[in-house]
Parts: C-alpha cells; structure tokens; sequence
C-alpha cells in the first residue's frame, strides 16, 4: 500500500515537473501585395481598444505597497504585510470603523438616493391635477385617456367641496391625512354619544 502511494506521488511530481514540448512558430515572410491603379487603398486601421474597466474601489488581490519591507517577516509580519497602510489610513470621524464594504455602502446609498430624487421629480407637485390624474392611473390601471374620460364624467373637486361637511386633503404626506382622519372621527363620535 506505501508503494502504491509513493508510486502514485513520484508520478504526480514528475507530471507536474515535466517540461511540455515548445513549438516556435517561424514567421513567413510576408508577400508583396500587389497593388493595381484600379483597387482602392487598404481601409483605415481599426481604433485602438478602450481600455479594461478600473475596479470602483482600487486595485484587487495583493497591495505589495502597502507593507513596511524595513520589518523582517518573522518579527512581526503585520507591520511587514500592512505597515505602510496602518500608519497612513484614517477612519472617518463618523465611523467606528472602515473599509470596502463601507465605502461600497455609501456609494449604494448616494445612487439609491439620486434614484429617488429623480423619481421625485419627475412625478407631478402635491394636489395637482396631474397628480390627481397619475394616482387614478396607477390605482385603477387605467391609460391616461382612460382616467381625463373618467375624470370629465365627475364633478369637479370645487363642485364635490361644496357639498361635503368635511374635507380631507389626501394630497399631502400620510401623517397629515391621518391627522385630519381623526379630527374627523372624533368629531362624527362626539356628535354620536
């Protein structure tokens, strides 16, 4: 059983050792082309490839730059491997601590942030008629001349003002509906007791 084993290894080491055979290629020499007066002119060279994408966040794998190379490894191999980055790196004052993933996180949050901003802005300004309109699209799945259709068959919220004894604006953020929700409950329950 030890021979097969030491057999089997001897063989993986010598596979793993062996030269693979190299084969050079000569190069021709290139032909003369021939060129009449008739044929046009060899087309322009192709553009020079853009560049690979650079990470987001520095170099990946090993910073060989960020050792201190004057401490000999078996002293202490940290200030070896990371001696010139520990002594230079600052953790923001708004952190407990730092890194890639925090710096990913806040790139994340400043994109999520810009996201919401435009969304925002592209939706129309609170208690509009066009944000009356978007709303009775979105609730009922309706297309926009679907909703003005529906719309020009009601009476205008001027006209539904008039006959109501009380008024909630749902146009504005929810705290401020449920506000005036309950102004008018307990108000309807007082008249009930």
């Amino acid at each position: 059983m030890r021979l097969l084993l030491w057999t089997a290894a001897l063989a993986a080491l010598v596979a793993c050792a062996a030269k693979t055979a190299r084969e050079d290629s000569v190069p021709a020499a290139p032909a003369a082309p021939i060129v009449t007066p008739a044929e046009p002119a060899d087309p322009p060279a192709p553009a020079p490839a853009a560049a690979a994408p650079h990470a987001a966040i520095g170099d990946f794998g090993v910073d060989l730059a960020a050792g201190d190379h004057g401490v000999r490894p078996g002293d202490d191999f940290f200030a070896y491997a990371n001696g010139k980055w520990y002594e230079s790196f600052v953790i923001p004052a708004d952190h407990s601590s730092f890194g890639p993933f925090n710096e990913l996180e806040e790139i994340s949050t400043e994109h999520v942030r810009s996201i919401i901003e435009a969304a925002a802005a592209a939706h129309p300004a609170s208690g509009t008629p066009e944000q009356q309109i978007e709303r009775a699209m979105s609730r009922d799945h309706l297309t926009r001349e679907e909703t003005l259709a529906r719309m020009s068959r009601q009476m205008s919220l001027e006209e539904k003002v008039k006959f109501a004894d009380y008024v909630i604006d749902t146009s504005g953020a929810k705290e401020r509906t449920l506000a005036q929700t309950r102004v008018v409950y307990e108000t309807l329950r007082s008249l009930s007791l």
